[in-house]
């Protein structure tokens, strides 16, 4: 194969960033194509927890949005929805209108989620 002729992958789009985001918060992680995902899930999300990388990150990739990074933090986000927004469940690939339910729908879905990952860290 000659790679010479390659197309190199289309740049990614990227959100601006916020004003009450500092330049230190930010990380270009891209959740739908973790860097090293080949080698494993866990593995790849393990590269994102480097020593130097804050417990809670903003990204601009897929609409720009906040990561939490450590099992403490999200921790917190789960028990304290008051705290953190919950109105959009989830960050859909390719920009697609968010899912949006009410409070109630996603505690319950998420409960049993809550418990596992409390006791893991």
């Amino acid at each position: 194969m000659n790679t010479d002729t390659l197309t190199p992958p289309p740049a990614k789009p990227r959100a601006a960033l916020p004003d009450h985001v500092a330049p230190d918060q930010v990380r270009e992680i891209d959740i739908y194509a973790l860097d090293g995902i080949e080698e494993g899930f866990h593995e790849a999300w393990k590269r994102v927890q480097t020593p130097d990388t804050p417990p809670l990150v903003w990204t601009p990739l897929t609409g720009g949005h906040w990561v939490a990074t450590r099992g403490v933090v999200i921790d917190e986000v789960y028990r304290h929805p008051d705290r953190f927004s919950s109105r959009v469940i989830w960050v859909l690939a390719r920009q697609a209108k968010p899912m949006k339910w009410s409070r109630p729908r996603w505690i319950r879905l998420n409960i049993p989620l809550i418990a596992r990952r409390s006791t893991r860290d």
